[in-house]
């Protein structure tokens, strides 16, 4: 048939997501080639945020390995609530291209000369100073760069696993490590067939650059303020080497070694890689005269992101559902669960639970999963509530890493949903869900006293957004999102729904909750407007994945499905005094559009999303309404 199934692709949209999630966008620029004579150029693609820095900015240059992208997709966000990121792809590497044909390929120097170009020619930098990280093959880039720079236009300097006393002999000892069979270090270093690709892998992680890249450094008039990142597991350039390193700079550099990591600590333990890195610049990061008057005016972030940076290691107990995630063996689940709680963690939230108190029912111990920072709140709460299907993580993870910047984020697991338990209760309704909600705000630190908390729903989780707004009132709850959320939803709606999507399906739950891939794909086919990736696995895969979601609490969840009373005689929708923003996708079969305007006319605010990338006209919206 011509196509392949592959991972590349899916792996290469979580980790672009990152990207546009941290406020960067993909850009290139043509520039001179040093090393190709008069009118040689090359093209530099890299990400950034549009416009002219308002934080200091920050240049991140991957290493050898796979995409900028890839390498860095666990630092962009935290870093991007106090720098103004850069992540250019090295010459020969990604989107970025030389004269290969008629110049020669580039060197180390080379590569920081033509950084050098590309801050000049972005808005704003030309002349400021920039602060570096590099890893791998990139330390070797990033200095150079500080080195030719200088440190009144580059500083701080970050240098994570690169040995830059790296000599032939050490060469030859890495093949040693890699065992017989590999004629030289690129056969693995720039894998052409699985067998090497396993051993990149195995070398470059705890858990389980060519030959031309060997000068001889003697490191010298570096006044940098410089951090040593390494890995104590690293078997391509081994932590002995960071000590190396380290004499070299006369012991003025400051070393950290990351514990049961390997050749990529800014992967396997990107939390505490963050936390490292962040805690050298925020410090080391002197005010450019050229801004401010040398005042720089730092965000609210700066000093709480420390507190509460996350380090997850061996030591802390897993979260209370980590035997249903060890359940999940080998598949998409595990990879898409990894990705969704690294983004969480990322942006600084930490798995908790709480008991909440008996709701008389002669029930069990209830209690509620959540994600939230640790330690009281220093920006303004916010409490995002899932809908129906996957995990909350999943849900929300393409918000929290934006929203943690301004916001104290708190995504919990409803009951019956994740790790959250009802005790064995009757199923709970929205209102009793919000009742559950409001338990969690008055038990977290710091909101028991009455804060106010701001709350954001999609679509069932929107109903249980509005019934905690009406329950808790605006002095405790305000202002309220709803995302797709049909609180006037009746018997009549979920028959129409099932029309949409055609026969084989007897009630709402058996959609909503599939356990074949048929059922998936159709979900996900009334769900999206664009065709998702998933779709295109096989049958046997597909299956796997959904029974692993949709069986945990299957009878409860179908139980709380009828449940639901809004719009029904029982519950009448009413205007809520808080402000209110309403938001659809103008393409949903499952709640449609015009059952937006028929919520709209309750008084709120609607946002239509459009499945193109043009703005709404607010003419637009009014000629709808």
């Amino acid at each position: 048939m011509g196509g392949s199934l592959s991972l590349v692709p899916v792996l290469d949209y979580f980790a672009r997501r990152e990207f546009l999630a941290a406020g960067l966008r993909p850009n290139a620029v043509t520039l001179p080639y040093p090393d190709g004579g008069a009118g040689a150029t090359c093209t530099v693609h890299y990400w950034a945020p549009p416009g002219e820095p308002r934080l200091p900015p920050l240049l991140l240059v991957h290493g050898f390995g796979p995409r900028a992208t890839w390498q860095w997709r666990c630092q962009v966000g935290p870093l991007s609530r106090h720098f103004h990121i850069i992540v250019p792809d090295l010459l020969g590497f990604g989107g970025s291209t030389y004269p290969f044909e008629t110049a020669p390929p580039p060197s180390e120097a080379t590569q920081a000369a033509t950084l050098a170009s590309l801050l000049d020619a972005l808005p704003g930098l030309e002349g400021r100073r920039v602060a570096a990280a590099g890893t791998s093959y990139g330390g070797f880039v990033t200095y150079w760069l500080a080195r030719a720079a200088g440190a009144g236009r580059v500083g701080p300097v970050v240098i994570a696993s690169s040995d830059l006393l790296k000599t032939a002999a050490d060469d030859r000892g890495f093949l040693k490590r890699a065992g017989e069979g590999w004629s030289g270090v690129h056969e693995i270093l720039l894998p052409a067939e699985p067998a090497a690709m396993r051993k990149l892998l195995e070398l470059a992680s705890y858990r389980a650059p060519p030959r031309a890249m060997t000068p001889d450094f003697l490191l010298r008039d570096f006044i940098q303020d410089v951090l040593i990142v390494w890995g104590d597991h690293d078997q391509l350039f081994p932590v002995e080497k960071a000590f190396a390193v380290q004499r070299s700079l006369n012991g003025s550099a400051r070393l950290e070694v990351i514990k049961k990591t390997g050749h990529a600590p800014q992967l396997e333990e990107p939390a505490l890689f963050n936390k490292v890195v962040l805690e050298f610049l925020l410090a080391a990061h002197k005010p450019d005269p050229s801004v401010n008057g040398g005042k720089h005016i730092r965000p609210p972030l700066f000093s709480a992101s420390l507190a509460r940076a996350p380090v997850e290691t061996a030591t802390r107990p897993p979260p209370p559902n980590h035997r249903s995630r060890a359940a999940m063996g080998f598949g998409v689940l595990p990879l898409m669960d990894f990705i969704a709680r690294r983004a969480f963690l990322g942006a600084g939230l930490q798995p908790h639970a709480i008991a909440l108190p008996s709701d008389g029912s002669g029930g069990g111990q209830r209690t509620i999963h959540y994600w939230a920072p640790p330690g009281e709140p220093r920006l303004p709460a916010l409490m995002l509530i899932h809908g129906f299907g996957p995990m909350a993580t999943w849900q929300w993870r393409w918000q929290v890493g934006p929203l943690s910047r301004c916001f104290h984020v708190i995504v919990p697991d409803l009951l019956c949903f994740g790790a959250s338990s009802s005790g064995g209760s009757p199923a709970p309704s929205e209102s009793a869900q919000a009742a559950a909600l409001a338990s969690l705000i008055d038990a977290l630190p710091g909101l028991a006293a009455g804060a106010r908390v701001t709350v954001i729903g999609i679509s069932y989780g929107g109903f249980v957004a509005y019934a905690l707004a009406r329950a808790a009132g605006p002095g405790r709850v305000g202002p309220v999102v709803i995302s797709n959320s049909d609180m006037l939803k009746t018997a009549e709606d979920d028959r129409a729904l099932l029309e949409r999507a055609g026969g084989g399906f007897a009630r709402t739950a058996d959609l909503l909750m599939p356990l074949d891939a048929r059922g998936a794909r159709r979900l996900m086919e009334l769900s999206f407007y664009r065709r998702q990736a998933i779709t295109l696995l096989p049958d046997f895969v597909l299956r796997q994945a959904v029974q692993q979601l949709f069986t945990d609490k299957r009878e409860e969840k179908i139980e709380l499905m009828k449940a639901i009373t809004v719009g029904t005689d029982e519950f009448q929708l009413t205007p809520l005094p808080q402000d209110i923003l309403l938001i659809w996708g103008d393409h949903d079969q499952i709640f449609p559009l015009d059952k937006a305007f028929a919520v709209k006319r309750y008084r709120a605010i609607l946002h239509k999303l459009h499945s193109r990338p043009d703005a709404v006209r607010e003419s637009e919206l009014n000629d709808q309404s």
